[in-house]
């Protein structure tokens, strides 16, 4: 749903956590089905998945690159700080 930002993430099999765009600071982490990763309705703007390759795409702009890992770094979460996601890509 392209131009339709994301406020929450459900994700089967894996823990991952989502960064409110709106609170400006990340969300607990959520393993699997067990809950969701947001808080509706505030959009997302950055994303962490454990043990998976990921990429998301920006809202009106494109595709990130693929980012593969977890930490603090500006490579260690797929995202920008203040631009909303509207999609999310997964390999694992």
């Amino acid at each position: 749903n392209y131009n339709n930002s994301v406020s929450g993430l459900r994700i089967s099999k894996l823990t991952y956590r989502v960064h409110d765009k709106v609170k400006k600071k990340w969300l607990p982490y959520v393993t699997g089905m067990e809950s969701y990763a947001g808080n509706l309705p505030n959009d997302i703007d950055g994303v962490q998945i454990k043990n998976a390759t990921y990429r998301v795409h920006l809202k009106g702009k494109g595709w990130l690159p693929w980012v593969n890992k977890v930490d603090s770094s500006s490579n260690g979460y797929a995202g920008i700080y203040g631009k909303s996601i509207d999609a999310v890509q997964i390999k694992y």
